[in-house]
């Protein structure tokens, strides 16, 4: 019952010191808590958040709570698909880093409207990161014209900022890969990778890059939620 409670090990590194486990609820809320506030300093969310109301005052900043309601619609989903996968530093039973993997036809009740409101500060990135989507897929037509059950998405990726610089990243995508291919049933995995680190740790496991954006130039309307127009940030 406890195995089952921490979620099954797929291995461990640097002598035992870090597990990589299949996320389960038992570790829900401790893994949302941990990717917002991996993400609350990302420099490529700040570069989005410019566009939404209060830049021109300079609040450009997404705070810590709003990152923890953006990933907590992803809790339910992501805790018990046994896709995503957590690190678990064993020397202080903190969770290191969490990969959440979810279904990529899947959106949870009320994200999307939520998150295609101008008067939200994440909407920006969120709407970049759709348009990535809709992109590759106009490359890889399949991913468009699938079924739910048939492709997945590595999707949120974050490393605890106590944690940077010691590889988990690449681990982390590691783990993921592993657990999807346990399952057996999937034609297709993508990765949105929105910073070196991820970027690397995608090549590094076998992607295929895609498509290149640079988020910077990316154009959005703040106001209207058109994309493609406005101004760049």
């Amino acid at each position: 019952q406890q195995q089952q409670r921490l979620g099954r090990e797929l291995f461990r590194i640097e002598g035992g010191r870090y597990t990589f486990r299949v996320l389960t609820p038992w570790h829900r809320d401790e893994s949302v808590a941990a990717l917002a506030r991996a993400f609350v300093t990302e420099p490529v969310v700040a570069a989005k958040a410019k566009g939404c109301p209060g830049s021109d005052r300079g609040d450009h900043g997404v705070a810590f709570h709003e990152w923890v309601e953006f990933v907590d619609y992803w809790g339910d989903h992501c805790s018990t698909n046994q896709l995503s996968v957590i690190a678990i530093d064993e020397s202080s039973s903190r969770i290191a880093g969490v990969l959440f993997v979810r279904d990529l036809l899947y959106f949870p009740v009320g994200f999307e409207a939520k998150y295609s409101d101008p008067k939200t500060k994440l909407t920006p990135w969120m709407q970049f990161l759709l348009w990535l989507d809709q992109a590759a897929s106009q490359r890889i037509p399949l991913l468009a014209t699938g079924q739910q059950g048939h492709f997945v998405d590595l999707w949120l990726l974050g490393v605890h900022p106590d944690y940077r610089g010691t590889g988990l990243a690449n681990h982390l995508v590691s783990a993921a890969t592993q657990a999807v291919r346990d399952q057996g049933v999937f034609q297709y995995a993508t990765i949105e990778a929105t910073s070196y680190f991820t970027s690397q740790a995608a090549i590094k496991n076998g992607f295929t890059r895609v498509l290149d954006q640079e988020a910077a130039t990316w154009l959005y309307d703040a106001e209207t939620g058109e994309k493609g127009k406005g101004k760049p940030y």
